[in-house]
């Protein structure tokens, strides 16, 4: 998606190119903002055999492939958070959480939290349930995540909640100060925290792995410093997540640190112009995991970066960073041996068969 962010009234569109060539499909304007609610909208779009969808301020919204609109359903709180916000689509249901704050001046200045999940029909938007907690206020709450017949919901600082995906029934909470989405995968739910003690003005950051059917704690360890909280990769055997500008990987059964990457400006001379000071630092997006190599987004030169997965080992990085651009925001995506990213301004593609990307 594009638009403006310039603080007066601006537009928001959603873009089509075709993938080979880059040429534009079609356009569609999507939003029209004020300065209230100029908000960029990274990660927020799914795209499934159901179609397109989108959170946006004003509600989720489904597209068809052609840009036609087919339904919008409101999920938003009066003050609009756009942050790592894109639906679960699953067998045409369509699992999403309530996106800004819906937090407002009760009895007894009281505050009443966010109204939780809900789950809707893809073709119409209907609603099929929905689930509001009884405690677990949050201004946020993240990105739903649907594995073997449960929808796994965090709630930003205050839990993660496991439901059935038939009728929202919950069938486990776990208090955990949640600063991810959840990743679930071979049985075990993988969520970031964030915890801040007043004592010494401090953070905490911890990787939590929780067993998927109990919410009981496999394992927990430190994990660095702040992360983006965009969420966490798992290919099968370890884990990937962006920790105080690094990129960390973690054995996904133990928690034990596997490589710890973007650490030293050295380790990318080869590549030939990232200057002596500065190497790359994790960027906001999720990490991609193809054929043993992982892809990431770059959050100091606005460029996308490769690495062996079992070592961390650099292999290329592209393009060259562009005049005026700055870190990407957005999550890789890569098929059919290509990868597809963003930049302010840009959207690139770039073979991924030969690590030659510029």
């Amino acid at each position: 998606m594009t638009g403006g962010m310039s603080g007066r009234e601006a537009e928001t569109y959603l873009n089509a190119f075709d993938a080979s060539t880059g040429e534009v499909r079609w356009t569609r304007s999507i939003e029209q903002h004020t300065p209230k609610y100029n908000s960029s909208y990274a990660d927020s779009l799914t795209a499934s055999d159901d179609g397109l969808f989108i959170q946006t301020f004003r509600g989720l919204r489904a597209l068809d492939f052609d840009g036609t609109e087919r339904w919008t359903f409101e999920n938003t709180g009066p003050r609009f958070l756009a942050d790592i916000c894109h639906p679960a689509v699953v067998d045409g249901v369509v699992y999403t959480g309530t996106y800004g704050s819906t937090r407002v001046r009760g009895d007894g200045d009281e505050y009443r939290g966010s109204e939780g999940l809900f789950a809707l029909d893809a073709a119409d938007g209907s609603l099929l349930w929905k689930y509001k907690p009884d405690e677990y206020a949050t201004d946020l709450t993240f990105s739903p995540t649907v594995a073997d017949g449960t929808v796994y919901l965090c709630f930003l600082g205050r839990a993660l909640v496991a439901l059935d995906t038939a009728d929202g029934e919950v069938q486990w909470t776990r208090a955990v100060p949640a600063d991810t989405p959840a990743t679930v995968r071979n049985g075990t739910a993988y969520v970031a925290t964030q915890v801040f003690h007043e004592r010494d003005d401090t953070y905490e950051y911890r990787l939590y792995a929780l067993d998927a059917e109990t919410g009981e704690t496999v394992w927990d360890r430190p994990v660095g410093g702040a992360w983006s909280s965009r969420g966490i990769s798992h290919d099968g055997s370890a884990l990937y997540l962006s920790s105080d500008h690094h990129l960390v990987s973690l054995d996904a059964e133990t928690g034990e640190p596997r490589w710890r990457a973007f650490s030293d400006a050295s380790d990318w001379s080869e590549i030939g112009w990232f200057d002596d000071d500065h190497a790359p630092i994790a960027g906001w997006g999720v990490p991609v995991v193809i054929d043993d190599v992982v892809y990431a987004g770059d959050g100091e030169y606005g460029t996308l970066v490769a690495l062996e997965s079992d070592t961390g080992e650099p292999l290329d990085a592209a393009p060259h960073r562009r005049w005026g651009a700055s870190g990407t925001e957005g999550s890789p995506a890569v098929a059919d041996g290509v990868a597809f990213y963003t930049t302010p301004h840009f959207l690139h593609a770039v073979d991924t068969n030969a690590f030659e990307f510029w």
